[in-house]
């Protein structure tokens, strides 16, 4: 359950425009057999794979922080994950639609 709410959490951070920092970006590409995640040019794989919803693309970015060497935290009691990596910290709170980056809460569409 605990890595099921992460993993949802982590989603939520990708639909909110996340992946667009310098510390954590990541490529994706929509293919017609699906969605592939590449990192530093290596194709990525997760337990739930990747996809396009509503014209955004979801992925498991809990696998691509810690990937690329970034702490990820779960707290159960408030339903909150934050990604570090360097001098980047990412807040991201279920049902939120805006994370905090570093201390700004940063308005997404």
């Amino acid at each position: 359950m605990k890595k099921k709410a992460i993993s949802i959490a982590i989603v939520l951070a990708v639909i909110l425009g996340v992946s667009a920092l310098p510390a954590f970006a990541s490529p994706a590409q929509a293919t017609s057999t699906g969605v592939k995640v590449l990192l530093d040019g290596n194709l990525m794989t997760f337990d739930v794979p990747p996809q396009i919803i509503n014209n955004r693309t979801i992925v498991p970015l809990r696998a691509i922080f810690e990937a690329m060497g970034a702490k990820v935290d779960w707290v159960g009691e408030t339903q909150t994950v934050t990604g570090t990596k360097d001098d980047t910290v990412v807040i991201l709170k279920i049902g939120d639609v805006s994370p905090t980056i570093n201390g700004i809460v940063v308005p997404i569409d």
